[in-house]
Order: structure tokens, then sequence, then C-alpha cells
């Protein structure tokens, strides 16, 4: 099967997953280029998929770096350390994993810095596992609070990364913080996509309300 074959059928299950969804909303795919080439970045981008997404700074730096990357948008989904931040910010679009006050304060200053507004998401550690990141989802609302202060932040969405053994409770529990949250008026903040599911669970995660996957192994095996 061909990459563009590939997409198309991921497409065609996102479409009939989201029959089940509440949310109506077109689903965007990113594509997940983590340890893969520039060519295959590529061969994904010229078959319609814009955004393209990585784990590590340093990942998406040696891809540009080689000056073969094709046109596209570039979301940061891995952990971040604010000690990356200024090279983050020359690097990528979009950083979808913000969690801490720290590195919310450290992306607003340098992007004051470059006369910029930095779009991001906030990741939230919904099944509150000790061994991955993301702020608790009693803590969002104060966040998002502090987000409103910021000049130089724009929260556009929420991110979220499920257990590997996945329960329906935890995309419902996803979904309804984003709704949530969604209705409150706050400056900087414009909660447009909810960033859950990758290529193990996003019919899941479609079907309960996701409008953006992060998607890796199923679009380049």
């Amino acid at each position: 099967m061909t990459v563009s074959d590939r997409i198309l059928s991921i497409k065609k299950t996102i479409e009939e997953a989201r029959l089940k969804s509440p949310n109506k909303d077109d689903v965007v795919i990113v594509g997940v280029t983590k340890n893969h080439p520039v060519e295959a970045a590529n061969e994904i981008i010229s078959n319609g998929i814009s955004i393209i997404a990585e784990n590590r700074v340093q990942a998406m730096k040696e891809k540009i770096d080689s000056s073969l990357l094709l046109p596209s948008k570039r979301h940061l989904i891995g952990h971040l350390q604010t000690n990356k931040v200024k090279l983050s910010l020359d690097l990528f679009d979009l950083i979808q994993s913000v969690d801490s006050e720290r590195l919310l304060l450290a992306i607003n200053k340098e992007a004051a810095k470059k006369s910029i507004v930095s779009e991001i998401f906030f990741q939230v550690n919904i099944a509150r596992e000790e061994i991955k990141f993301g702020m608790f989802k009693e803590d969002l609302p104060e966040m998002l609070s502090l987000a409103s202060e910021l000049e130089n932040i724009r929260v556009s969405g929420l991110m979220s990364i499920m257990p590997v053994e996945t329960r329906e409770k935890y995309y419902q529990d996803m979904y309804e913080l984003f709704m949530n949250e969604k209705t409150k008026s706050y400056k900087n903040v414009d909660l447009k996509f909810l960033s859950m599911g990758m290529s193990g669970d996003y019919i899941q995660a479609v079907s309960c309300g996701a409008n953006m996957v992060r998607l890796g192994r199923c679009l380049f095996n």
C-alpha cells in the first residue's frame, strides 16, 4: 500500500468515527515524523498532510538544517525543557506540550523578545499517570487564567496522551474538560483543538470528540 493509499484509508476511517462523535468539527491529522528521514516526511506532506510533528527539538532542527524539508506547519509534541524554549520558537509553529507555569512563563518571555505571539496547547494528564507529563485537570483553569495575562501567548487547544490500556472514560473526561473551558471567556485563549489519539487509539479518540490526532506508525507502515 502506498503512502497515498494509507492516508486515504485513514481519512475514511476518521470520517466513520466522526459519525459517532459529539464534536462535528473536521479532524486535523498531524503527521508524527519521529525517527523518520526528511524524505519520508516530504512524502506525507506531498500527499496532503500539512502539519508534521516531532517529540524532540533537535530532531526538527536536523530536518530543517538539511534544507530539504518541504513547506509545512511544525508542531512540538514532546516534553520541552525551559533551556530549549528559545530554539523551539525558531523551529515550531505551535507547542502542544505546555504543562507547567514555569514553561508557560519561559515561552512568553522568549516570545516577547522576538516580538511574536506563540501559539500553544496545554497538555493535560487526564489519567493522572506518574510516568507522563501534563497538568492535572483541576489545575487547568488556573493555567488558563495565567495565560490570559500574558500578551505573547495564545492558547488554541488542549492535548492529552492516553494510557496504553485505554478506557473510554478518560476520552470522555477530556472532551468534557475541553468543552467546559471552551465556553469560558479568557483573554488570549481560544480553544479550537482537542488533540488526543495516536496510531493505536485514534479511532476511539475521534469517536469521543478529538478534532486533532497525532499519527506516526499508521502513516508510514
